[in-house]
């Protein structure tokens, strides 16, 4: 669950910080702005970063400044219905996880690397955003050197037990109950804000299998993230409320080709008093350091 706060960035800026943007149109003729952060190295490393559901790109602007001081590029990507992208999810405008994957994640990565000069790029998010970043990388014919997995984990209630598995059995069929009826995910119900049905549904369908059977698409999504070669960083947060160790592994198994790289952050590291899955933007450090790190391994 997000709140109306925390769905602005954690400074009240909404973009401001962005030293340029990027307009990518797709093929229906709707446009997304990419937000374009530059280290001083015009040869840096460049990340692509993708938002968690629900939050706009421009909630990550301190991630990418911190990034930016570590000597690594950074471009920052709403995700189709918000932010800076031009449509917005309604009863008759729809769209699922293969749109995002299909429709326009090619066109903002080729316009990333256009605009960085760069041939190939680390593709990065936060929960949803890193769902998206390892299926895409997965996919993706070429331009992505590695993925990076943070605070992402399976919505499946069997790598929980008990009254948490309960409650999510419950809360993932009441999100697409909701959906299916409203025709999208209304922004007064208690997760994620405004969201395309097919969005849900495809999220659903993972919360009640624990696999990526994608709607609206061709593409076989389990078998690519198994034979996937992509080095590939989980990252997880200490008693992350929606992401519990058992649901970032159970992502991370699907990977079996390609070098993969677990870790978890504490409390501490993360500079927080009470658990969260996304105060940690607030203060990213932590996640910085370690997105750096690995990034620096061979």
């Amino acid at each position: 669950m997000v709140s109306a706060d925390d769905r602005n960035s954690p400074d009240g800026r909404d973009g401001s910080g962005a030293q340029d943007e990027l307009l990518v149109t797709f093929d229906d003729a709707s446009t997304t702005t990419v937000r374009l952060f530059r280290a001083e190295r015009p040869d840096a490393p460049v990340v692509l970063f993708l938002p968690a559901m629900g939050v706009r790109a421009s909630y990550y602007e301190v991630l990418a400044d911190v990034l930016v001081e570590e000597g690594v590029h950074v471009a920052l990507a709403d995700h189709r219905g918000h932010g800076g992208s031009s449509v917005r999810a309604s009863r008759r405008n729809t769209w699922g996880y293969a749109d995002l994957l299909e429709r326009e994640l090619p066109g903002i990565t080729d316009a990333v690397r256009s605009a960085f000069g760069a041939e190939e790029i680390v593709l990065a998010g936060h929960s949803l955003g890193g769902q998206l970043a390892l299926l895409y990388a997965a996919t993706a014919p070429h331009g992505i050197a590695r993925a990076a997995v943070i605070g992402t984990g399976t919505a499946w209630h069997r790598t929980v037990s008990g009254r948490e598995a309960v409650g999510r059995w419950f809360g993932v069929r009441l999100t697409g109950v909701v959906a299916g009826l409203w025709g999208y995910l209304p922004q007064w119900f208690p997760f994620a804000g405004r969201e395309a049905r097919h969005v849900i549904h495809d999220w659903v369908r993972e919360g009640r299998t624990g696999r990526y059977d994608l709607a609206r698409t061709e593409t076989d999504y389990e078998a690519a993230l198994a034979k996937t070669t992509v080095p590939t960083l989980f990252l997880g947060f200490e008693r992350d409320p929606l992401v519990p160790p058992a649901g970032l592994r159970h992502i991370a198994d699907k990977v079996t080709a390609a070098p993969v790289t677990l870790r978890e952050l504490s409390l501490a590291q993360l500079r927080l008093k009470e658990p969260s899955h996304y105060h940690w933007a607030r203060r990213p450090q932590a996640v910085a350091d370690a997105l750096t790190e690995w990034m620096a391994q061979p």
